[in-house]
Formats: structure tokens, sequence, C-alpha cells
């Protein structure tokens, strides 16, 4: 459900907040599936600046010290695509998981204030390729060389939540080390990447963010416990809290049912031809 990408160069990272924005001068480096008649439907959840991201970026890593090595991560990205089980026409239920999965990421990674959030975009405008067919045969259409003509449609809309890996510093810490840097002092944060997104964290953020999703009542699988980029299996607990979660969803479907079938009885004109049939009957 949730991907990670780790920046150490910063014209990269500027780049990448640049086409996640979508703003004048993302085209250079946009990629070629965007469609574009759909980008007016993206939609930021960033907090509001008078800096645009990727200089809200630079003056950020002027503010918190780095060790002077040219591998250290400046930005890290986390997407997070929406799930199967949200249809893609119910907009309340997309702008209610990704309001919640910012609200979590922020709490997380951002920082006193969400000072270390650079940018949080969704995104409904990335495509995907498939073939062409003719609408009217179903016959997949080729090229003149013999190729598949493919055609670009709608992706999965997905979050794009981009932060600074910053903790706080730990001055006493900090003189313990060999290589010391009195500098250090005059900051209150560090970048350090390997402690904000270490193995332990890997392994406990999925588990999190839906323990989060389920806390705050969205009822939706972000972790499946299917592979070990996931967190690895998840506890027999864990599927419990899953089963409880979907067999509510389940109660309330059957309640509906019941009353929509007790409207029937009383009023037989309510009923819908089998062209509308509720798919409860």
């Amino acid at each position: 459900m949730a991907a990670i990408a780790k920046y150490a160069d910063v014209a990269a990272a500027c780049r990448i907040l640049i086409h996640n924005n979508r703003n004048v001068n993302y085209h250079s480096c946009s990629n070629p599936d965007i469609v574009p008649q759909l980008s007016r439907y993206n939609y930021s959840l960033s907090p509001k600046r008078t800096l645009p991201p990727h200089e809200y970026f630079e003056k950020r890593l002027s503010e918190v010290y780095i060790y002077p090595r040219k591998d250290i991560i400046k930005m890290a990205e986390i997407i997070c695509t929406l799930p199967e089980e949200i249809s893609l026409d119910d907009l309340d239920a997309q702008r209610d998981f990704f309001a919640h999965t910012y609200n979590f990421l922020a709490d997380r990674y951002g920082g006193p204030d969400q000072i270390n959030v650079l940018s949080c975009t969704v995104h409904v405008d990335e495509g995907i390729r498939k073939p062409a067919v003719n609408r009217f045969t179903g016959e997949v259409i080729y090229n003149e060389d013999g190729s598949m003509k493919m055609e670009l449609i709608g992706g999965r809309p997905h979050l794009h939540f981009d932060f600074v890996p910053g903790v706080d510093v730990n001055i006493s810490k900090e003189k313990a080390k060999k290589r010391y840097d009195p500098k250090i002092e005059n900051y209150t944060q560090k970048l350090c990447a390997s402690e904000v997104l270490s193995r332990k964290e890997y392994k406990h953020l999925h588990t999190d963010w839906q323990n989060y999703l389920f806390e705050h009542g969205v009822d939706v699988i972000v972790h499946s416990g299917r592979t070990k980029k996931q967190g690895g299996n998840i506890t027999v607990e864990q599927y419990k809290t899953i089963f409880r979660h979907l067999q509510a969803k389940i109660d309330r479907l059957e309640k509906i049912e019941r009353k929509y079938k007790r409207i029937i009885q009383l009023h037989p004109e309510y009923a819908r031809d089998d062209s509308t049939r509720s798919r409860f009957e």
C-alpha cells in the first residue's frame, strides 16, 4: 500500500516537489503517463505556506544540522495508493481516507507544528496504459508496425507525502561521538533518515497506519501482511481486528437489506424493475 523513496540530491528532490505540485515548471520533468485533463482534480493537503514546497525545502535545510557527507538523505517521500475497497466514484470516502492518512503521517514524521512536512498532494491524473480496442467490435487495435496500440487511462488515486527526516538533537549523545562537531549545538534538529526510517520503523509502519485508520472509523485494509515489504505476517490479534471491522460492515449492509425488504413489503409500489434492482436482493 505504501512505498517509500529517499533523496540525497537536493536538485532531484526539488524536481520531485515541483512535479508533485504540478506548477508551471513541472512539464520538464513530468511522467509521460499523466492525463492532463484530470490534473484539475488533484488537490493538496499541505500546510498553508507562502513559499512553494521546493523553496520551503531549501529554507528548511538551512535550519537543520546536516552531517558533512554527500550521502545524507535530505528528503523522503511516502506514496499511499487508494485501497481497492473504496470506489472511484465515492469521492467522500476517498477524501476521508487521504485526510486521515495525511494526519497519521504528519503526526509521525512532521515534527513540531508539521515543520518537516514539505508537501502532501493527492493525484488522480497519473494514468496507466492498456491496449486500445475498437469500441464497436472489442478487437485490439494495432499500429502500422504490427505493435499493439496503447491508450492512456486514469490510474488509481494516490497520495505523495514529502518530508525532511529531521530528529531532535541530543547534545550529550553527540558529544559522545568520535567526530563531534560543535556547530551542531546551534541547531534543535538534525537530518537522520536512518533513525526516522529505521528497519524497525519499516516493520511497524503499515500496522500502525492500519490501526490508526480503524480507530478513526476508516474501514479499509492497508496492511494485509502478504509481503515482507508490508511488514511481514500480521498477528492473530490483528487478523481478529480486521475481521471485526469487516463483520461490522457486513452487519450494516444486512441491516440496510432488511430495511429495504421491509419497505417493499409495506409499499410494493416502490419496488424497482430488474434493470435497477438492488444488489442486496
